[in-house]
């Protein structure tokens, strides 16, 4: 509320760097959950805050290119301009991390904090309708679930291999990526690009995700599994537990990819372009 009058005081590029953007994000919960009324009141604030934002900044950067072509018209629309973008939110060293070989791995992982809404949903619906599948593959489809406050989560099904660690300090998360053999990434709705996702493609592990959690990272359907169907989702899963080639091309060129999006000099330079005001 006090930016416009910070601006009058402030000759310099103003820039607002959304994570994703808030109110589309619980307006895509609708689909799968009906809205308590304190989600409706935050929605209808969180609309009006961050389109007051967009109006009010010299450039805007948002991680999706789909949520940034969203502002880009919003502002088109009502004849408002501001350089718009799709900006990465990390850089990535594609050296920078050591890839145990898939032989040594085993087991599935889940990472994310049980305070956000898309990542209780998207277990229950893993465990509920995916997991029962992967039964065969016996130990193989063991799940981990790791995050601050999921030491509280109750899943919907007991009879699973399921180890909820919550909380763990970097160390420790550093291991379940080196230890795990995939990681799912089942989220329903959601916004913006997913850094649960772009954290375990860094470190060397395939995903299985749904389209929620493939969002803003295009192309990315082409090297991992992509989809919202419970069968697939569990073949995909099945297969990456099971073949060692087919692992191995997903993990080396989904860092590929990475690499390439998230390179850390381009970035750098760009920025500061950005907010120097220079817009190409």
């Amino acid at each position: 509320m006090h930016l416009p009058t910070v601006r009058k005081h402030f000759n310099k590029t103003c820039l607002y760097y959304g994570h994703d953007i808030h109110h589309r994000r619980l307006q895509a919960m609708r689909r799968t959950s009906r809205l308590t009324a304190r989600a409706r009141w935050e929605l209808w604030v969180l609309r009006r805050v961050e389109q007051r934002l967009w109006r009010d900044v010299d450039v805007i950067l948002y991680p999706s290119t789909e949520e940034a072509k969203h502002v880009r018209q919003w502002l088109d629309d009502r004849r408002m301009r501001a350089i718009v973008e799709a900006f990465p939110l990390w850089t990535f060293n594609p050296a920078s991390v050591d890839i145990p070989p898939p032989d040594g791995r085993s087991g599935l992982l889940f990472v994310g904090s049980i305070a956000h809404a898309p990542n209780v949903d998207g277990l229950d619906w893993f465990i509920g309708d995916v997991m029962p599948m992967l039964e065969p593959l016996g130990g193989a489809a063991r799940l981990r679930i790791v995050g601050s406050g999921m030491d509280s989560y109750v899943p919907p099904r007991a009879d699973l291999q399921l180890t909820v660690m919550g909380r763990v300090d970097d160390s420790v998360l550093e291991q379940c990526y080196a230890s795990a053999r995939v990681v799912v990434a089942p989220l329903r709705f959601g916004g913006g690009v997913k850094g649960k996702v772009v954290e375990a493609i860094a470190h060397g592990v395939p995903v299985v995700m749904t389209l929620a959690g493939a969002q803003g990272l295009d192309g990315i359907e082409r090297l991992l599994p992509v989809t919202d169907d419970p069968v697939n989702f569990a073949f995909e899963i099945g297969r990456l537990l099971r073949d060692d080639e087919v692992w191995l091309s997903a993990s080396v060129n989904a860092r590929a990819l990475l690499a390439q999006r998230f390179d850390h000099a381009g970035t750098q330079q760009r920025l500061g372009e950005l907010l120097a005001g220079r817009p190409l």
